[in-house]
């Protein structure tokens, strides 16, 4: 177990590199905002897992965080590859109550990232109406301003 452990503790490394650059791209100001939030989540679960295993079962070794290299498809496949391997973490933790409270961070977690969603949603309609209200107000100028 503390080997799947780990490797999920490596996917968030990963997915913390991924993010940042997506911050650092970000097409607006709420989107650069929400990315710097889910980046702090990410961090956030990362350390409480590795610090609560590490409570059940003992230090990890120092060459035991080898980040995985998150390959980003799309946006919105972040946050829904984020979730999907915390569930597969978490169903494996299903059946073993030792890691109660592990499981009971990894549930909020899937709960915070699916607000996620829901605010980067959103920040993209923010984005598409100021993108229209732009475009009129420059329609306009051409039209009755030059």
């Amino acid at each position: 177990m503390e080997k799947q452990i780990l490797q999920y503790i490596n996917q968030l490394e990963g997915y913390k590199t991924a993010i940042k650059s997506l911050h650092w791209n970000a097409s607006n100001m709420s989107e650069h905002n929400l990315w710097d939030d889910i980046a702090k989540a990410v961090a956030d679960i990362q350390d409480n897992v590795s610090e609560m295993t590490q409570g059940i079962k003992g230090q990890f070794q120092l060459d035991a965080l080898s980040p995985e290299k998150y390959q980003i498809k799309s946006k919105k496949q972040v946050l829904a590859d984020i979730i999907n391997d915390t569930m597969t973490l978490l169903n494996a933790l299903n059946d073993k109550e030792e890691y109660i409270g592990i499981k009971s961070e990894l549930e909020s977690f899937v709960g915070s990232m699916n607000k996620f969603k829901y605010l980067y949603n959103i920040a993209m309609k923010e984005k598409k109406i100021k993108k229209v209200v732009n475009e009129s107000i420059e329609s306009y100028i051409n039209k009755f301003c030059r």
